[in-house]
């Protein structure tokens, strides 16, 4: 095929939306083994390509439209370790969605920083967005509250009433509510225990632990392509006092350390550097 003409279908494709098609097509001609391809997988290919795109976009939309963090976040890359007290199966079976398949709602609640957010945005990437659309009231409703403790009473209420569809006799919406531990004592109160009863099931999310936070940093450094060894044990263990098993502290402590070891042109960090990484941030 000509250059120009090329071009043109291109353009073509590229008006009428089809980006997929677009780049799948310009793909295919750049491959020198082009030639080889039969019409029909040539056909196909341009159709799959242009629903996996499709496909793509519309679950990152809908990871958008629920306002969670961390949209990187995946199930497989958990870290599990005995001191977190993190039950593998209980995890993998919260992660399989069945629970939302029959309808039952779902607590997480835990210290600041411990993933509570994280998680959930595993959970909701797990989701089948044929079946269900987070947040947004259309199919089988999923709507997430991440920082439940600061929601009023009134707010409670309506997610009380929201939940009850046909006098209790169905449940069209699967509420997941996610907070730090103070949610817990909220809801124990007799005012929410209507809404306690409809939670079927309660997770709690400890902080890191110390032989954890070593795991961590070193999983940190090798998603980094790092080859050497960055942190030093004591300094890890040093950054785990001073972050108190909080992953948010600890990633930003980290941040600053090796920011503050580049400054100061050290190819290890210690404790020394730890601290003063630690002073910074406080005064910050």
């Amino acid at each position: 095929m000509e250059p120009q003409t090329l071009h043109t279908l291109y353009q073509m494709l590229k008006t009428m939306r089809l980006s997929g098609m677009a780049n799948e097509l310009i793909d295919f001609y750049e491959n020198p083994n082009h030639e080889l391809m039969d019409t029909d997988a040539f056909i196909e290919r341009l159709i799959v390509t242009e629903h996996d795109l499709r496909s793509s976009k519309k679950i990152n939309k809908l990871i958008k439209q629920s306002y969670i963090r961390y949209p990187e976040a995946a199930i497989d890359e958990m870290v599990y370790a005995p001191e977190r007290k993190l039950d593998v199966e209980a995890i993998e079976k919260l992660a399989q969605c069945e629970w939302i398949h029959e309808h039952k709602n779902l607590l997480i609640t835990g210290l600041t920083g411990a993933g509570k957010t994280s998680t959930i945005r595993e959970f909701v990437h797990s989701l089948n967005p044929s079946l269900y659309k987070v947040v947004y009231i259309q199919l089988s409703t999923v709507s997430v509250i991440d920082e439940a403790q600061y929601l009023s009473t009134n707010v409670f209420n309506d997610l009380t009433m929201l939940l009850n569809f046909e006098m209790d006799s169905k449940n069209y919406c699967i509420l997941i509510l996610s907070g730090q531990t103070s949610l817990n004592n909220i809801l124990k109160k007799q005012i929410h225990d209507a809404l306690r009863q409809r939670i079927v099931i309660n997770y709690y999310m400890e902080g890191l632990k110390a032989d954890e936070a070593q795991v961590y940093v070193e999983y940190c450094m090798k998603e980094c392509w790092s080859q050497e060894k960055v942190f030093k044990d004591e300094a890890v263990r040093a950054t785990y006092n001073i972050a108190g098993g909080s992953i948010r502290k600890l990633n930003n402590l980290l941040s600053k350390c090796l920011i503050e070891g580049a400054n100061s042109e050290k190819q290890v960090i210690d404790p020394e550097i730890v601290m003063r990484a630690h002073n910074e941030v406080e005064l910050g």
